[in-house]
């Protein structure tokens, strides 16, 4: 706790006993660990956990050409699919507008 800035510290000290113990399972604490030490115990192992530097993210991976090519190929096959449907859709809908101009000329 002495490493924690003075406002670390009194943050933590203000955390209820119960909210403490949940923060800590949800770091990765044991939770028989956790719910079985007293409150100066839990307020080290947070302090400890609230000291320990941030993971770095994971760089993006860059994709191997083999993977560029598959992407490439998923990107195709959805703009045909998309084209395909988009296709029927205007199929479908001349085939309307001729039925109606169809049932137009027969009601004349």
């Amino acid at each position: 706790m002495d490493k924690l800035s003075k406002q670390q510290r009194e943050s933590l000290r203000k955390l209820d006993t119960d909210r403490l113990r949940a923060r800590l399972v949800k770091a990765g604490a044991e939770e028989e660990l956790v719910f079985t030490s007293e409150r100066e115990a839990l307020l080290e192992m947070m302090a400890d956990i609230m000291l320990q530097p941030e993971p770095e993210p994971a760089a993006a991976a860059v994709p191997t050409p083999a993977e560029m090519l598959e992407m490439r190929k998923l990107e195709m096959q959805f703009k045909e699919k998309e084209l395909s449907v988009q296709l029927e859709m205007q199929r479908q809908q001349l085939e309307a507008e001729h039925f109606h101009r169809d049932a137009e000329r027969q009601a004349q």
